[in-house]
C-alpha cells in the first residue's frame, strides 16, 4: 500500500473516531476531485456543491463503515459522489436542462499557472492516449460510464450487450488506464 493510500485509510480511521481534523484533511484532499465528478455528470455547480456535502454529512456518520481491504477511501468516495450525482439525476427523470441554464464549473484563473496548465494538459494527452489503445467496447463503457454517469445495466442497454460483458470491460479497462497513465 502507498503512503497516499496508507495516510487516507488512517484518515478514515480518524473520522470513525470522530476526529474532527481528520476529516477537515480528508475534505481538503478531495474535495476538489469529488466536485469535478459530480460536475460532470449532473452539470450544475449548485446541485455538485450539494451532492457534495451530502457526501460528507454521510461519510461523517458512516466511516466506521470503510472497508480498506475493499477499495481505498478515494475510490470509496467517489463511488458515493457518483452514485448520488447519478440518483439525483434519475429522480428528475433524467431530463436535460437546455444548455444556457446550466452554470458549469469555470476554473480559477488565479490559480493555473503556466506550470500547472502544462501538467494538466500533458496529464490529460496521456491518458487520452491511454483511453485509445484500448478496445472499442472497453472504450465507449468508460465514457459512458464516466462521462455520461450511466449505470451497468444502462451502458449494457445502450450498447445492447450483456450487463456482466459491460462490467468487465469496464473493469479490465480502468486497470489498463492505471497501468499505462501510472497511477
Amino acid at each position: 500500500m502507498d503512503n497516499c493510500v496508507t495516510t487516507d485509510v488512517s484518515l478514515m480511521l480518524g473520522i470513525a473516531r470522530g476526529d474532527q481534523e481528520a476529516f477537515r484533511k480528508l475534505y481538503q484532499i478531495y474535495c476538489p476531485r469529488l466536485l469535478a465528478i459530480s460536475l460532470r455528470i449532473v452539470k450544475r455547480r449548485d446541485v455538485a456543491e450539494d451532492i457534495l456535502q451530502e457526501v460528507f454529512v454521510h461519510l461523517w456518520s458512516s466511516a466506521h463503515s470503510f472497508d480498506s481491504n475493499l477499495s481505498s477511501p478515494r475510490t470509496w468516495l467517489s463511488y458515493l459522489v457518483r452514485n448520488k450525482s447519478i440518483d439525483w439525476l434519475r429522480a428528475r427523470d433524467n431530463q436535460w436542462q437546455p444548455e444556457d441554464d446550466i452554470e458549469l464549473a469555470q476554473p480559477d484563473l488565479n490559480s493555473l499557472t503556466p506550470d500547472r496548465l502544462v501538467q494538466s494538459e500533458e496529464n490529460e494527452r496521456r491518458l487520452l492516449n491511454c483511453l485509445n489503445h484500448l478496445p472499442v467496447d472497453q472504450q465507449q463503457s468508460i465514457a459512458l460510464a464516466w462521462f455520461q454517469g450511466f449505470s451497468h445495466s444502462d451502458i449494457a442497454r445502450h450498447m445492447d450487450k450483456p450487463a456482466g460483458s459491460v462490467k468487465s470491460w469496464i473493469r479490465r479497462g480502468l486497470e489498463h488506464l492505471k497501468e499505462c497513465v501510472g497511477l
